[in-house]
């Protein structure tokens, strides 16, 4: 796909930037990483509208309709629209009228390579897909032009607008690594853009945990408030500094557990999450193993190139990758998973039965306390309560008021250190500064079909090529993240003021990066991954945790703890028939 990216510390200092004052944002096949429709329901088939407006030009937009929801490109398709009412593109006519197709099934990548050929749809927003293949086989239309025209103004909104001096192109916005990433085999060609980052974790109702009192007090024991919190009479949290978005919380997978069973005996139960899908429990490993590994040994799995601070690991190159399974931040990440399934307590009946997908367990945590069977935490991606806007719809209409979308106050969960935790090693990487936040998404991207039935093609793609310009500039990029949960893949920093219209979820992640927590992209840099994309594809991530079993595949350690074949299995005994599937599955 593209050529290697070397320059790893910039990129979480992109990022890192991109966030300081609010937040920022491969596979080929499988099911989707935004399994949802808009507003939490199931997507299908749309072209709208249905009436055509003759005296404005028509562009042709393919949505992904998935887990994002659509609401985003509904405001984006607006504003354009708006900004563009004046002006021709073609004799005798003025304006543009937006034809949005939203599709899910058509539009994977498994689909896409026949679904695009037959289509009248011009631009393209897509959340997952082998860019190489699409790139080289000319199902995308060159965008390098507009990807190196230097059309934005030092603040990054368009030059033309503020009369200020164009300094900045799209590819001069582009977090660190992704502009290399698109260079299409190193060409300098580009046939897409970068689209979103989404953040998988464990989510907590902060106002359960005040009511309760689930926080830890100073003294390590339980029953501190939000009150506390801001008296600062609680514990420091993992990255050991009071006054941090980490006060009062777990600091380590000790406390942690404590908590579950203190939430068992209070009547609450600790989790939820999406049954149905093993993609959402993966994450949350990922981000316990990330987090315990740190970021420069984490991003080897993504570069194999550099030495890993553990020395029985070593160097990492391209041909001793394999290596990798040894980290044992999978293992503390085993760990936190074998505690969990040993307690039935420790979780809703939907989430071990398959009860739940992706909406199913939405509904279930939201709805959790008001139907007054309280559930604390849920494992999910950040742009879940998008997803889930009907349900805080029917809550409010229900005369909770608190459950507008937006206003409850959810958070994201800081990973407790494994310090003190039996049967694995004391973890180093500990501190404010040291915390490592688990990207997702780097084979998302906006793109112009090369090939295609609209009979007005050379028109719509200039028109095209406007609104991808259009919606780079600052304000769309923060739109975009108030909009889905889910953030663009460059450089923006939104004020205090914009970033009050942040979810208060979102807002959590955003004060836990600005303290200094790193984000890590999932962007293919190493080569053997851009020319294995199926092989290393993240739909469910095998080489996150992978094991075999008598009837398939498994990709998490809570499936293979509950997988009857494995009752009497340990930690260990997870760890060795991991890295035994996970050399079978890569050593290729």
């Amino acid at each position: 796909m593209m050529k290697l990216f070397k320059k790893l510390t910039a990129v979480t200092m992109a990022i890192a930037a991109t966030l300081t004052m609010a937040v920022s944002c491969g596979g080929d096949g499988g099911e989707s990483k935004t399994p949802a429709g808009e507003s939490g329901k199931t997507p299908t088939s749309t072209q709208e509208p249905t009436s055509i407006d003759s005296s404005k030009t028509a562009l042709n937009v393919a949505v992904f309709n998935s887990g994002l929801g659509t609401v985003y490109f509904d405001e984006m398709a607006k504003d354009f629209t708006e900004y563009v009412k004046d002006k021709s593109y073609e004799t005798g006519k003025t304006g543009v009228q937006i034809i949005p197709y939203k599709e899910k099934e058509k539009l994977k990548p498994g689909t896409l390579d026949t679904s695009i050929l037959s289509s009248e749809n011009v631009l393209y927003f897509l959340d997952q897909g082998n860019y190489t293949k699409y790139a080289g086989g000319n199902y995308f239309a060159k965008v390098t032009d507009i990807v190196n025209e230097k059309y934005l103004d030092e603040d990054g909104n368009i030059a033309n607008d503020t009369k200020k001096a164009a300094t900045q192109s799209i590819k001069d916005t582009m977090l660190d690594g992704y502009a290399e990433c698109f260079d299409y085999n190193g060409t300098g060609e580009y046939y897409a853009i970068p689209f979103w980052v989404s953040v998988p974790g464990i989510i907590y109702d902060a106002e359960l945990f005040d009511e309760h009192g689930y926080f830890f007090k100073a003294d390590g024991k339980l029953g501190a408030t939000l009150a506390d919190i801001k008296d600062k009479k609680c514990s420091a949290g993992p990255d050991g500094e009071l006054g941090t978005a980490d006060d009062g919380l777990p600091t380590t997978w000790n406390d942690f557990v404590s908590l579950m069973n203190y939430m068992v005996n209070d009547n609450v139960t600790p989790f939820t999450w999406d049954s149905a899908h093993e993609y959402q429990r993966s994450g949350v490993f990922t981000q316990i193993w990330a987090n315990y590994e740190g970021y420069e040994n984490f991003m080897l799995n993504y570069t194999f190139n550099g030495t890993d601070t553990d020395p029985a690991i070593g160097e990492i190159t391209e041909s001793s990758f394999l290596k990798l399974a040894n980290q044992q931040g999978r293992k503390a990440a085993i760990k936190a998973f074998y505690d969990i399934a040993k307690d039935t307590g420790y979780y809703s009946r939907k989430a071990e039965s398959g009860g739940n997908d992706h909406l199913g367990a939405q509904e279930e945590y939201i709805t959790s306390v008001p139907d007054n069977k309280p559930i604390a935490m849920f494992m999910e991606q950040s742009y879940w309560e998008s997803e889930a806007r009907s349900v805080f719809s029917d809550l409010v209409e229900e005369d909770y008021e608190n459950y507008a979308y937006g206003e409850h106050d959810y958070r994201f969960m800081p990973i407790p250190n494994f310090t003190g935790v039996e049967g694995i090693a004391t973890q180093t990487n500990i501190g404010k500064d040291k915390r490592v936040i688990v990207g997702r998404g780097a084979d998302s991207y906006i793109a112009i079909s090369a090939k295609n039935k609209n009979a007005n093609y050379d028109v719509q793609v200039k028109v095209a090529k406007d609104f991808i310009k259009f919606i780079q500039q600052r304000d769309q990029l923060i739109n975009f993240t108030k909009n889905t949960g889910c953030f663009r893949s460059f450089k923006y920093a939104p004020n205090e003021k914009e970033a009050s219209g942040y979810t208060k979820y979102l807002q959590s992640i955003s004060k836990y990066i600005a303290e200094g927590a790193r984000l890590t992209s999932n962007l293919p840099l190493a080569e053997k991954r851009r020319k294995n994309e199926s092989l290393f594809d993240e739909t469910n991530n095998a080489f996150a945790f992978v094991v075999k079993t008598t009837t398939g595949k498994l990709y998490d350690p809570f499936s293979y703890f509950k997988n009857e074949s494995n009752k009497d299995k340990t930690v260990d005994d997870c760890f060795a028939d991991f890295k035994t599937a996970f050399n079978e599955e890569f050593n290729k």
